[in-house]
């Protein structure tokens, strides 16, 4: 009888972490070549003035995913509440196929128009609350085979969002906080898509 329960127990173990390994993904080792294809804080101290990356807490971390779709995804994810206060995700996504990569591009470039409507219902409880506005722009960066900046503004509140796709690959940029110049958007995300190409 102790056998059979032993057996049942590793066997559920076993379930439980097959489940979790397909909802939350396989852990892959995060190498150089993936690194030079993050956009991080210290890429912005000299875009943001008074900015100190080293006042936020970050992460990196790379994971095979295989919920709804099957691809890798390599993720910078950064914090910072002091002011200025600044908030970076920056994610990699490598789909199995080009097709994949398209769908993975509209399935951004549409969640980040749906935040805006998301945003705007708060105007229902409190007149007082700004409506959001929305910006999209493809002429500051044209990259791969498709390329879109979205600026939002809620009152005080900016954020600026960057997808690109090449091939199988799809780069998206969410940061949170002071708005940086064109000219300088250009020159922190060419390096990025640079390493893309090359990986």
């Amino acid at each position: 009888m102790r056998r059979v329960v032993c057996t049942l127990a590793v066997c559920a173990g076993l379930v439980a972490g097959a489940i979790w390994v397909f909802f939350n993904g396989l852990p892959l080792p995060v190498t150089a070549a993936d690194r030079a294809a993050l956009l991080t804080a210290r890429d912005l101290e000299p875009w943001i003035p008074g900015f100190a990356a080293d006042a936020g807490e970050e992460s990196t971390k790379k994971r095979m995913n295989f919920f709804l779709s099957r691809g890798i995804d390599t993720q910078y994810v950064y914090e910072n509440l002091k002011a200025p206060s600044v908030g970076l995700l920056c994610n990699v996504r490598e789909e199995p196929t080009e097709q994949d990569a398209a769908d993975s591009f509209e399935s951004l470039v549409a969640a980040t128009r749906f935040s805006s409507r998301l945003l705007g219902f708060g105007r229902l409880l409190d007149s007082r609350i700004p409506l959001p506005s929305l910006t999209e722009q493809e002429d500051i960066l044209r990259w791969g085979d498709s390329s879109r900046f979205i600026f939002m503004s809620l009152g005080s509140s900016k954020s600026t969002t960057f997808v690109a796709r090449k091939g199988k690959r799809v780069f998206a940029l969410l940061l949170v906080g002071p708005r940086i110049e064109d000219d300088g958007l250009r020159r922190v995300l060419l390096p990025r898509l640079e390493a893309i190409s090359r990986g």
